[in-house]
């Protein structure tokens, strides 16, 4: 870090789900990837289904059932960018944030969840944001 122009910089995802209350049905999870964001294909998932949609650069993450007594549900996966010249000096956007929908199996509720645009600066990582202001060099 931090990205440097014509170099491959290579991101992790890290999700963690918890759910200690109801069973949860249908949950499905997008990450819609800019198209300079490269799919690495390398990836973790304690339980359910990971697909990569090549056509839309999109992440998908699904669980048809998720039991009562199964609390945590943890994901990781690797995404690269190899910024270009009109990148330089600039925060790059990784994802534009993500959307979980899932049913609560007891209540028939639906739950909605999003999380906010993810960028080079990594606002999320303690330590990378130490040295990294996120701008490519």
């Amino acid at each position: 870090l931090p990205p440097v122009v014509g170099e491959r910089t290579s991101f992790k995802y890290y999700w963690t789900l918890k759910n200690s209350l109801h069973e949860i049905k249908d949950l499905k999870i997008e990450l819609a990837l800019p198209q300079y964001v490269i799919w690495d294909n390398n990836f973790n998932i304690s339980a359910g289904n990971l697909e990569y949609d090549q056509s839309n650069n999109k992440v998908i993450f699904s669980i048809s059932r998720w039991p009562v007594g199964v609390e945590t549900v943890d994901v990781n996966f690797s995404v690269s960018v190899i910024p270009t010249d009109s990148q330089y000096n600039k925060i790059i956007i990784l994802s534009s944030g993500s959307s979980l929908s899932a049913i609560d199996a007891e209540t028939n509720t639906t739950i909605s969840k999003t999380t906010s645009v993810k960028t080079s600066k990594l606002e999320d990582g303690i330590i990378a944001s130490y040295n990294n202001d996120g701008r490519v060099k």
